[in-house]
């Protein structure tokens, strides 16, 4: 019979010499380069396992003279860590066996039964699924720290992407209606240096005034969408959305809603359809230069689809994008366990088509 010709490292834990001359004697039939370390004592094995570990594997008689049963197998499974450990012994206690695999021993051999061919094909395969234990333990740890990696970059991009809309809200809030109350002020400090004409400033302070008012409530609903404006609806505020866009962009948006039952969809749903017209609208004015627009939204008892499409420049959607923008469209779907899809090439416009369920436990 051919001997296995690998270098083995093997750990004898046996006080019997008669027993370990026969273990001895199974390892060198099947096997050219065994390796053996061989200790009598739970001390001597305590003492070598805590100085070294490149053993391949350990086989270990229940009954030594200084420890013995499930204390020495506990001890034994404490200092070998990964070191597979085969159980040798000459007492057939089947509830102990059992035992003893719960506690973490690779394999439970009774020295009656054993030959040289079931304790070379016992040895082989513990060692060999250590091996792939600890592959998959690698594997695991790199996709969990690809993971935790991935989770950061999305954090980061998070974090811009909130400190992006304070900075926009802070220069509307500076640039416009700053400026608005700034002037209304003048306004009604000249008002104070006239006694009798200043009427005509008063009423272009309150203009002024009027129009500060008015850019807030813009900003206000861009920022809470309409899940606080229960009584306007979603259908009138993404219309108000379109209509304040269709103002300062350059581009026709159409909006088409006839088949879309509003009553049916909760105030979380419409948020996230709200959220994701915000989003595809400001990814298409950022990057698209498109000049027409349409929106369409429909429903029925179980799904809303959302189809946002538009003539612009288009990109290949095979190129991986480093904006959040479409991730958040994927992450708000995600939440109604929905579905993103996306059409666009080079020169030929964009599509998005969104599904969501109604009932997000679908």
């Amino acid at each position: 019979m051919l001997k296995d010709k690998n270098q083995y490292s093997i750990l004898v834990i046996e006080d019997n010499s008669g027993d370990f001359l026969l273990i001895e004697d199974y390892l060198d039939e099947r096997m050219k380069h065994p390796g053996i370390q061989h200790v009598k004592y739970f001390k001597e094995a305590k003492a070598l396992l805590e100085t070294a570990n490149h053993f391949n594997v350990i086989l270990l008689d229940l009954s030594l003279t200084d420890k013995t049963g499930e204390a020495l197998i506990k001890e034994v499974i404490l200092l070998a860590g990964d070191i597979p450990v085969i159980i040798l012994t000459g007492y057939s206690d089947v509830d102990f066996s059992i035992k003893s695999l719960s506690l973490g021993v690779a394999d439970y051999l009774l020295k009656d039964d054993i030959t040289a061919n079931a304790l070379y094909k016992s040895i082989i395969y513990n060692i060999e699924r250590k091996k792939i234990n600890l592959q998959l333990k690698e594997s695991e740890q790199r996709l969990l720290e690809q993971k935790i990696q991935e989770n950061k970059n999305i954090l980061k991009e998070v974090i811009g992407a909130q400190e992006r809309e304070r900075s926009e809200i802070g220069k509307e809030l500076h640039d416009n209606v700053n400026q608005i109350l700034a002037a209304s002020n003048l306004y009604l400090n000249h008002c104070l240096t006239q006694e009798n004409d200043y009427k005509t400033f008063v009423k272009k302070s309150q203009q002024y005034i009027a129009d500060a008012i008015e850019e807030i409530r813009k900003l206000t609903k861009a920022l809470v969408g309409p899940s606080t404006e229960k009584f306007i609806g979603l259908i009138p505020t993404i219309k108000d959305l379109v209509n304040d866009l269709s103002v300062v962009k350059d581009a026709n948006i159409l909006f088409c809603h006839s088949s879309f039952k509003e009553e049916e969809s909760g105030e979380e749903m419409k948020l996230v359809i709200f959220r994701i017209i915000q989003e595809q609208l400001n990814n298409i004015f950022k990057y698209a230069d498109a000049s027409e627009i349409k929106i369409q939204l429909v429903s029925d008892e179980q799904h809303v689809g959302l189809m946002i499409s538009d003539n612009g420049k288009g990109f290949d959607t095979t190129i991986k994008s480093n904006g959040i923008g479409l991730t958040n469209i994927k992450n708000r779907a995600a939440v109604h366990n929905g579905t993103v899809k996306i059409i666009s090439s080079p020169g030929n416009g964009c599509m998005l088509n969104v599904s969501l369920y109604q009932n997000s436990n679908n």
